[in-house]
C-alpha cells in the first residue's frame, strides 16, 4: 500500500480546515486578515518506520515549538494571539519518497518549494515576522 499524506490547518478566520492530501493547499491564501495558529500533519498506510516530522515558529514572541508527528498539533490554535512565521518539516526514513512544502504570505505569496532535509538547518520556510496564510504539501 502507497503511503498517503494528509494535513490540516487552524486558522484566526477559519477555525481548523477539513484535511487536505498531498497537493492540496490549506488555509486561506485570498484573505490577508487571516493567518495560519497551528497544523496537524499525517502519513496513511505505511508500512515501515516512515514519518514526517515538523514544528513552527511562533512570530510574536519568536520560539519555535518542539518537532512532532503523526498528526500531533504543532502550533497554538485556541490562541490568535500567536500566528505562525515559518514552517519546517522533514520526511524520515523514506528511501524512496520525497516531501515538498511551500507557505502563502503576503506580500509575496507562494515561497519557493523546499524539499525536506534541504533547509539549511531549522531555520524553515517562511519570512520573519510575516504571518502564514496557506500551505501545501506535496509527497512524491
Amino acid at each position: 500500500m502507497a503511503i498517503k499524506l494528509r494535513f490540516r490547518v487552524n486558522t484566526k478566520n477559519l477555525g481548523w480546515t477539513p484535511w487536505v492530501q498531498s497537493s492540496g493547499t490549506a488555509g486561506n491564501p485570498a484573505d490577508a486578515t487571516d493567518s495560519i495558529l497551528a497544523l496537524e500533519i499525517k502519513l496513511d498506510g505505511s508500512t515501515t518506520n516512515t514519518s514526517i516530522t515538523y514544528a513552527v515558529n511562533i512570530k510574536t514572541p519568536d520560539f519555535w515549538t518542539p518537532l512532532v508527528s503523526d498528526g500531533i498539533t504543532a502550533g497554538f490554535p485556541d490562541n490568535p494571539a500567536l500566528e505562525i512565521d515559518k514552517i519546517y518539516m522533514d520526511l524520515v526514513n523514506a528511501r524512496d519518497s520525497i516531501l515538498l512544502y511551500s507557505v502563502f504570505v503576503s506580500p509575496i505569496q507562494w515561497t519557493p518549494w523546499v524539499v525536506s532535509s534541504n533547509t539549511n538547518s531549522t531555520s524553515g520556510v517562511g519570512i520573519d515576522g510575516n504571518p502564514i496564510q496557506a500551505l501545501r504539501i506535496i509527497l512524491l
